[in-house]
């Protein structure tokens, strides 16, 4: 009996000292404030210098594919031929998307091919596997060539997801290898496709990032020439996008060895595209930039935005403004976590709040 005395006593003694403790935290919290949390200063980086020491101002010449402008040869649209579910052909539809391009991806049926292609219903023909050309009978490949030279259409494809490159390499005199390192990629000096890429400037690349590039070597009688050039690991210069001009078939081919993965292949895409649309599709190398800071107010007490982080903010803004006319931070929070840290961080989103 004397036990639980002893237990209901202790048990008594631990409650009120709760409760004291509680209490003379909460007058003290109010008098004297919140304690800080111990946070991480933003750190400073110096400023970005570009190491070319060209002139951009320097106006640059669109060039179109087949000399010629587009002249309403076809209706404005993109076919992609593919293959049953591939997905790779959905990165292709995507990214042409982003670009506001209308596309039609169909899976490949020579049939229905040729039913679009009397009709002229595209301005470019995109095959997301070289072999689906390399494989048209010859009848059909003759048909394929004869809509593209009547119509100037040209035909863009990708190679290097397996296949017979004896064939490739019969169709095209141009020696294909994969699985090959490479370094120093860059726009051919005297390529007429980059209108968005810069020429002149070589990206080296690591080990890492250079490991695992198919790359092609055009021979002497081949009409193909290299759009992309890189060097091999045994130091000879490769390409790893070549360009038909259409000297022999007067078709105008552009082949790429590397899939979109790599944001330089992405970049010759995009310009391939710009070249084989012969200006029907509009594009201003005018760049508008976007910094969207998003959930600003998001975040745990302790690492949300403090007043200094709202002046730095507001200094960096005007910093850009010098360089960047009407320049403005967007700004995206949701009014449920306002005020939802400390005092010192809710007189942080006040401040915010109050500025923009």
């Amino acid at each position: 009996m004397l036990k639980k005395k002893r237990i209901k006593f202790c048990l008594q003694l631990i409650v009120i000292l709760t409760l004291i403790y509680a209490v003379l935290y909460y007058f003290l919290s109010s008098k004297n404030g919140v304690i800080e949390k111990q946070r991480v200063k933003a750190r400073n980086f110096s400023l970005y210098e570009c190491p070319s020491n060209e002139n951009f101002d320097t106006i640059i010449n669109r060039n179109y594919a087949y000399n010629l402008k587009w002249q309403n040869e076809t209706n404005l649209r993109v076919l992609l031929i593919k293959r049953q579910e591939s997905i790779y052909a959905k990165t292709l539809a995507t990214f042409i998307h982003y670009l506001k391009i209308p596309v039609r991806s169909e899976v490949f049926d020579v049939s229905e091919l040729l039913l679009d292609l009397k009709e002229g219903r595209f301005s470019i023909i995109i095959f997301e596997d070289y072999n689906i050309y390399l494989n048209l009978d010859s009848k059909n490949k003759q048909i394929l060539m004869d809509y593209c030279s009547k119509n100037k259409v040209g035909i863009i494809s990708f190679f290097g997801f397996g296949g017979d490159n004896l064939a490739f390499e019969k169709e095209t005199h141009v020696k294909f290898v994969s699985d090959e390192v490479i370094t120093d990629l860059h726009f051919t000096n005297d390529s007429k496709i980059p209108f968005v890429a810069k020429k002149n400037r070589k990206l080296s690349l690591s080990q890492k990032d250079g490991s695992g590039w198919s790359v092609f070597y055009p021979q002497s009688m081949s009409s193909y020439h290299p759009f992309i050039t890189c060097v091999d690991s045994g130091g000879i210069d490769a390409a790893v996008a070549i360009h038909d001009n259409g000297s022999i078939s007067h078709v105008e081919h552009i082949i790429f060895g590397q899939n979109l993965q790599h944001f330089f292949i992405k970049l010759a895409f995009w310009d391939a595209l710009l070249y084989m649309s012969r200006g029907s599709y509009m594009w201003s190398l005018d760049t508008y930039i976007q910094i969207d800071i998003d959930d600003v107010f998001v975040g745990q007490v302790g690492t949300r935005l403090v007043s200094e982080d709202i002046s730095a903010l507001i200094d960096s803004q005007n910093f850009l403004r010098n360089h960047i006319e009407q320049f403005n931070y967007t700004l995206g929070f949701s009014g449920h976590f306002f005020r939802r840290g400390d005092k010192v961080e809710n007189e942080a989103d006040e401040i915010l709040v109050g500025w923009f």
